[in-house]
Formats: structure tokens, C-alpha cells, sequence
């Protein structure tokens, strides 16, 4: 990566470098945060509806799902090899997969 295009996520990016200083990237980070926890949650409510995960309380889940994808964008940021970003990514795939109702595995 160039150091004049620093990879990860812009938002994650911004928290990490101003959020504790920043009012306004901390209400900025709050408010996209708060759209990641109701995307994830709105999903897995979904895939409940449809039986591809059993009944479940979602709420954990999402925040699980929110911290390996900030996780995954500090990593990139680090600068870490896509072979390490890929690692991350198909440890948290795996993970996940294991929550799929037992007609929806693998």
C-alpha cells in the first residue's frame, strides 16, 4: 500500500486517527457504527425468518459481527499481507458458519 492511499475502511480509519479527539468523528463513528449493529442484526433476524439459523438473540451476535469486521478494516490498515487479511477473514467465515441451523450446514 502507498503511505498517499492508506487502505482500510475511511470511517475506521477516522476513528482510529481522530475519534477520541474529534467530536465530530465521534458522533460520525457512533451513527455508522449504529447502521453496521442494525444491518447485522436486521440480517440474522432475517435468516432466522427463514430457518438458515435457529431462534437465537441476535444482539451479541451483531456486536461479534461489528468487532471482526472493524477488526478485519484495522488489520488492513496495519498494512498487514492479504494473506493475513484473508486469514482473518475465513477464521471469522468459519466461525460463523457454525452458527447455521443443522439442515443449513455445510
Amino acid at each position: 500500500m502507498s503511505p498517499k492511499c492508506p487502505a482500510g475502511c475511511m470511517m475506521v480509519n477516522s476513528m482510529v486517527e481522530f475519534g477520541g479527539n474529534d467530536s465530530v468523528v465521534t458522533r460520525q463513528s457512533a451513527k455508522h457504527l449504529n447502521r453496521l449493529r442494525a444491518a447485522f442484526n436486521a440480517a440474522l433476524q432475517r435468516a432466522i425468518a427463514l430457518g438458515e439459523l435457529p431462534p437465537h438473540d441476535t444482539k451479541p451476535r451483531s456486536e461479534l459481527l461489528l468487532g471482526l469486521v472493524l477488526g478485519i478494516c484495522v488489520a488492513a490498515r496495519a498494512d498487514l499481507s492479504k494473506e493475513s487479511i484473508g486469514a482473518l477473514a475465513a477464521g471469522a467465515r468459519t466461525q460463523v458458519s457454525e452458527w447455521a441451523a443443522p439442515a443449513h450446514r455445510n
